[in-house]
């Protein structure tokens, strides 16, 4: 078993993607380092998934920008007030929603930019907290 599946293998990640193929692109890499997947398309549907499942959820990996009423922030803000336990990566294939330190200056968030490939990805979890 790969060292990465080792450490991965009991966690959980709830992806949020509104792009249908870039939701499925993220969850193949997530399985593949061994996490249990969930799967929500907006903030909206992400919140509704926290409410019943936050005790097994490790990490949220969210898009920032997204239709709908809320984006990646605002799922940022509710996660980090509600469940600090859980994890939170975004990503983003917009320049302008990015920090020069890839970070969200408001909640020093790490920002993995698009496209990205399972290399950036799992570099990008390495630097998360444990």
């Amino acid at each position: 078993m790969p060292e990465n599946q080792n450490k991965t293998e009991s966690k959980t990640v709830l992806v949020v993607e509104d792009e249908p193929r870039v939701r499925r692109y993220s969850c193949r890499i997530f399985a593949s380092l061994g996490y249990h997947i969930l799967e929500a398309e907006n903030a909206s549907m992400a919140t509704d998934i926290l409410v019943d499942c936050h005790d097994e959820i490790n990490l949220v990996f969210s898009d920032i920008v997204m239709p709908g009423d809320n984006n990646g922030r605002d799922l940022v803000q509710h996660v980090q007030a509600s469940y600090p336990h859980i994890e939170v990566l975004l990503t983003s294939g917009f320049e302008k929603t990015m920090s020069n330190s890839t970070q969200e200056e408001d909640n020093q968030v790490p920002v993995l930019k698009k496209p990205y490939t399972k290399e950036d990805l799992v570099s990008a979890l390495e630097e998360l907290p444990v």
